[in-house]
């Protein structure tokens, strides 16, 4: 009886040592999607000045948004459940500039253009805030978000806002931004001026800013299976991260 118990707990050993070993190698196998990834959702080398802002009117302040469809996720290899981290927007034009209270918000939506002027993401998720931003004359910025947003696999508008106070760029041409011009529908809406505080609706642009994102991929759980010499098997699931 001694003899059988001893055997029992050398099985019971091998089981768990077969069952850590096999987690151990699907954690090192998957540890690449856990980790950040950036990636280019819309690009283009197409100018415009008011979209995602309008830095010539950062004294008076200024709102704008666009709407990124479902499809540049989907081309860039975004899916539903990825977390966004940051976002970068790039500058064809430089020139110093400061925006006072700059606020972004995203929305998750099914709508994939502007029907009408109304503006989409006010009450959107707020993923970055800054009580004065130097633009400085950089070609590109990146604002990282306060806290991942989850995408959810549809289109998404992003929502810029800066308040009245802060410090225009030289010129109406050095607050230019690359993206694609002349889209089929209206991608993007903007404001100007001291009103633009309460604006809820704007005017409409066939524009798309160039914008890149940092995510975490969406996971799913894995399932691992293993059989020792004595025809045991041993299964068991990671979790999502």
């Amino acid at each position: 009886m001694k003899a059988a118990f001893t055997l029992s707990q050398s099985k019971t050993k091998s089981l768990t040592a077969l069952f850590i070993a096999m987690v151990m190698a699907c954690v090192l196998m998957l540890a690449p999607r856990w980790g950040f990834a950036q990636t280019i959702v819309v690009n283009g080398t197409g100018t415009n000045q008011y979209v995602p802002m309008y830095n010539f009117y950062n004294d008076y302040g200024h709102r704008s948004e666009y709407i990124i469809p479902a499809s540049y996720f989907s081309s860039a290899g975004i899916t539903s459940g990825a977390r966004l981290n940051s976002i970068t927007l790039y500058r064809s034009a430089t020139g110093s500039w400061t925006a006072k209270d700059l606020t972004i918000k995203l929305t998750n939506t099914s709508t994939s253009y502007y029907s009408n002027t109304s503006f989409l993401g006010l009450n959107g998720t707020t993923v970055y805030t800054n009580s004065s931003y130097p633009g400085g004359s950089s070609s590109s910025y990146t604002f990282n978000f306060s806290s991942p947003f989850t995408y959810t696999g549809g289109s998404l508008v992003v929502h810029i806002y800066a308040a009245n106070g802060g410090t225009c760029s030289s010129s109406s041409s050095a607050s230019t931004w690359y993206g694609i011009s002349s889209t089929s529908d209206y991608q993007a809406c903007y404001a100007y001026g001291s009103s633009s505080a309460n604006a809820t609706t704007g005017t409409r642009l066939y524009f798309l800013p160039k914008t890149a994102f940092s995510y975490t991929a969406a996971t799913s759980p894995h399932t691992l299976a293993g059989t020792i010499q004595c025809g045991q098997t041993v299964t068991g699931t990671l979790g999502t991260s």
